[in-house]
């Protein structure tokens, strides 16, 4: 509690030295010359202790952000960036019968890529060859619901592989 109150006081007095500053730095753009000195100086000591006042807690968060920024073009994190669309993987665990495997590669790439007509057509495919109705009927209906068309019937499960 007695660090929350102190907390609230050093923003409060950060927050009159930055009124401060802007009041010295308007009476100095009034005055001519080396008049305008001594305003400037006030000005910029009560910017600098505002900006101390308020450093234990920025200084941490502002450095963090510009060294995750830096990292990143050092070493690149996948955070922001999808997986290349490939459909090798989840048709090499349809055709090695691994159906399971290959529904959960189909669903990445639907989640990744939901645009992906092929990717609906093929799981549809897989599901109906696994006796699995539950699992074909929901993708024939998100299918639908993503391309406000009926589900074509008769497409191969998925194109042979060159």
């Amino acid at each position: 509690m007695k660090t929350l109150i102190f907390r609230i006081l050093r923003w409060l007095a950060a927050a009159g030295l930055l009124v401060l500053c802007v009041r010295m730095t308007m009476r100095a753009l009034n005055l001519e010359g080396y008049a305008a000195a001594g305003p400037l100086i006030v000005a910029f000591g009560a910017l600098i202790a505002g900006v101390l006042l308020i450093s234990p807690e920025t200084v941490g968060r502002v450095c963090e952000f510009i060294g995750e920024t830096f990292s990143g073009l050092i070493h690149p994190n996948d955070h922001f960036t999808k997986p290349p669309l490939s459909y090798r993987l989840a048709r090499y665990y349809a055709a090695q019968q691994r159906l399971g495997e290959a529904v959960t590669e189909y669903e990445n790439i639907i989640r990744y890529y939901p645009n992906e007509r092929a990717a609906y057509h093929e799981l549809v495919g897989i599901a109906r060859s696994a006796g699995q109705a539950g699992l074909e009927r929901k993708y024939v209906r998100k299918f639908r619901r993503r391309f406000r068309e009926p589900f074509p019937v008769g497409i191969p499960p998925f194109p042979e592989q060159p």
